[in-house]
């Protein structure tokens, strides 16, 4: 069982109404709690020493390690699918391919194991796992809102059943993480995200 980082209280069975990520004891928010924490710490740890400075003929050497970690990161973003969703978004489907020529790479899809348990959790056909704090999660909800979708929004933070079920089942994990019918859409992408909504 978990103690209390704050009263050091270790929860009981009795304690089953009091929700996972809160003392029974003294009301802490476990997490709130021990940011907070590190937080004293980081502001109380002695400041790293200066670096001496570097000479200014490794100027061209600092602008060729730049332009290779930029051209790195586009590959990278290539690579990831994120240039195929802007093409997506715009409706440009004769330029997406993967890397080297060939078909685009599938979408993410939920397994049958995992639809059929996501279907004893909510009937609905578009659903969202997030938190009440989380940005993007406000602006996953405004576009489904803004384009009259009907969903159901399942916290990980406010029900355990909703992180386990996530960690147990599912390819991507975290929040924002929307299913439309067996299609996963990670994170904040208003592309994919209305690509995703055409095929219910």
């Amino acid at each position: 069982m978990k103690a209390c980082p704050k009263c050091s209280y270790v929860r009981t069975a009795a304690d089953a109404k009091v929700p996972d990520w809160q003392c029974p004891k003294c009301g802490i928010a476990y997490a709130k709690f021990e940011a907070q924490q590190l937080a004293n710490w980081e502001t109380k740890r002695p400041a790293a020493p200066a670096t001496p400075a570097v000479r200014g003929s490794s100027a061209a050497l600092n602008m060729a390690i730049w332009a290779v970690a930029v051209v790195a990161f586009l590959a990278f973003l290539a690579y990831s699918g994120i240039f195929r969703a802007m093409h997506e978004a715009q409706g440009d489907r004769t330029a997406m391919s993967a890397p080297g020529g060939g078909p685009p790479p599938e979408a993410l899809v939920m397994s049958e194991e995992a639809l059929s348990g996501l279907a004893q959790i909510t009937p609905s056909q578009v659903v969202l796992f997030s938190t009440a704090w989380c940005p993007y999660c406000a602006k996953v909800k405004a576009l489904l809102q803004k384009q009259g979708v009907r969903y159901t929004e399942l916290d990980v933070e406010r029900d355990t059943r909703n992180a386990e079920f996530q960690r147990q089942y599912m390819v991507v994990r975290g929040f924002p993480v929307l299913i439309v019918g067996s299609r996963i859409v990670p994170g904040y992408d208003e592309g994919a995200i209305l690509a995703a909504l055409k095929t219910l």
